[in-house]
């Protein structure tokens, strides 16, 4: 399309469109649950379900894509303009979108790891055979 232009910028605003349409699909199953009526236990294992989906994706499948977002940031900060690259521009809101999509990563990749630590650090504690048990 544009002669001499990077596609890394094309890339990431695909992926990051995929995130927008799931998490609109995500408002609209929950919604849907709700406008339904379904019981209470029918909501928190539909919760709980997205939930855990939700995790992994904005997680540790996020902070992986923003990795390579960081491995070919000189293709994202470029402007791109008719005539090709702008010598002069620089795309700072690219950076921006990803530093903070990176953070917002990293923190649900460090929740997800301690909320599974402390079910685990629960039921370890709760179960009167284990040594933890016994030790505390």
């Amino acid at each position: 399309m544009y002669e001499g232009c990077y596609k890394p910028q094309a890339e990431m605003r695909i992926v990051f469109e995929c995130y927008a349409i799931y998490s609109a699909v995500l408002c609209t199953i929950l919604t849907g649950v709700l406008a339904v009526g379904a019981s209470d236990d029918t909501v928190e294992w539909v919760a709980l379900k997205i939930v855990n989906i939700s995790f992994i994706i904005y997680g540790p499948m996020m902070t992986t894509i923003c990795l390579y977002g960081f491995y070919i940031i000189k293709g994202l900060s470029t402007v791109c303009t008719i005539n090709g690259i702008s010598k002069h521009a620089t795309n700072y809101v690219s950076i921006f979108v990803l530093g903070i999509c990176f953070l917002f990563s990293i923190s649900c990749t460090f929740t997800m790891v301690m909320e599974k630590t402390f079910d685990m650090a629960r039921s370890i504690g709760m179960n009167e055979n284990s040594v933890l048990y016994r030790i505390t």
